[in-house]
């Protein structure tokens, strides 16, 4: 999966998805983040992952 290794690479521990990222890409699949990551916040515009796995937050 192309977005976990670019993720994983980076050593991203968070991922945030509002609502700039809505307007600025047509079509954002946030279940793909779901896969490795926990959907830690979540309300009406805004949907903020977190990595999963020791020594991550």
């Amino acid at each position: 999966m192309e977005a976990q290794a670019i993720i994983n690479l980076y050593q991203i521990d968070y991922v945030f998805v509002g609502p700039l990222e809505w307007s600025t890409y047509n079509s954002i699949d946030t279940e793909k983040f779901r896969v490795f990551m926990d959907l830690i916040y979540e309300n009406s515009e805004v949907e903020i992952f977190g990595m999963r796995g020791e020594g991550r937050p």
